[in-house]
């Protein structure tokens, strides 16, 4: 069954017309993140969904420390960005033109330009531009094959939720990472994709799929 065209280029075509921006700016940081009350502490275990613009951690990071990031993708709930097999490091597998065409069109429009589709990213703060681009160390790497053919992905049900229900936890694939604060606050998680802006929102967001038990922890020095 051939895969649809992604909608990204084109809502792109039509929010350049009418001239506004698409990346997510600081100033509209403050709108997407939004910190819990009461749900700060100095470690955190919780459910990423890759359809959030900013998901708070329920952490508050101090400048200086640095803290080890633990992501379990389960089988039954590995990322992709649409029909783009993904994972907490980007895109899997190269992509095959047109669609390599499309998406490299609408590269300035995301929210990193820089960085590699779907990256996650955190961010420390609702305000300013503190942000960092996780460098992800799977444990187990996938098999050369697995690109040739590209792995088929099935559409989920609108209605699907995270975290998941029945779903092990220690199943999957898992992913670190580290990073250390530049400042003090709390943290939020995204992946790297088109939104945020003051036309789109979450809109190109919402075809992402996927899910990650993440676990922070501060490093003993």
């Amino acid at each position: 069954m051939p895969k649809p065209l992604v909608t990204t280029p084109l809502v792109v075509a039509l929010a350049t017309l009418l001239g506004q921006p698409l990346p997510a700016s600081a100033a509209n940081y403050q709108t997407l993140c939004q910190v819990k009350e009461g749900s700060a502490s100095d470690t955190a275990t919780f459910w990423f969904d890759t359809r959030s613009l900013c998901a708070y951690s329920g952490m508050q990071v101090q400048q200086g420390r640095t803290y080890q990031v633990k992501m379990q993708v389960p089988d039954q709930w590995r990322w992709s960005d649409r029909q783009i097999p993904a994972n907490p490091g980007g895109y899997e597998c190269p992509l095959e033109f047109p669609l390599s065409w499309l998406m490299a069109l609408s590269t300035s429009m995301r929210r990193h330009p820089d960085l590699p589709w779907f990256q996650t990213m955190v961010r420390i703060g609702t305000a300013g531009d503190d942000i960092y681009a996780l460098p992800i160390k799977p444990e187990q790497l996938l098999p050369s094959e697995h690109c040739d053919p590209e792995p088929e992905i099935e559409e989920w049900p609108k209605a699907w939720r995270c975290p998941p229900d029945a779903v092990a936890v220690e199943g999957g694939r898992i992913f670190n990472s580290s990073f250390t604060a530049r400042s003090d606050g709390p943290l939020f998680f995204y992946v790297n994709d088109v939104g945020g802006g003051s036309v789109l929102g979450d809109l190109l967001y919402r075809n992402n799929q996927g899910c990650a038990r993440v676990t922070i922890t501060e490093s003993q020095q």
